[in-house]
């Protein structure tokens, strides 16, 4: 299975300091990728994942976000929901 280089990019809700990325590509360690800020408020990371069907989502300043650009969303076990991005 090859690895493509993907961009995740996120909105952050007022004025966030930390925004990392979690997902099944990081065993979901909350503090596994950070993300860039920009003046904007956008953040985004440049990763390798390889090509499927993956969940993930923002970890900011503490609390969990789904991703409103995702390809859908999934419940997860903990009974909220996940972000699915699918790479080819």
């Amino acid at each position: 299975m090859a690895k493509k280089k993907v961009r995740f990019s996120f909105t952050a809700p007022g004025n966030a300091q930390d925004v990392r990325l979690a997902g099944d590509f990081t065993n979901w360690e909350n503090k596994a990728i950070h993300m860039r800020g920009s003046k904007s408020g956008e953040w985004s990371a440049m990763v390798s994942v390889d090509e499927g069907e993956h969940q993930y989502k923002f970890w900011v300043d503490g609390n969990w976000y789904t991703d409103p650009k995702a390809d859908r969303q999934v419940y997860n076990s903990y009974g909220t929901e996940n972000s699915v991005k699918n790479i080819s």
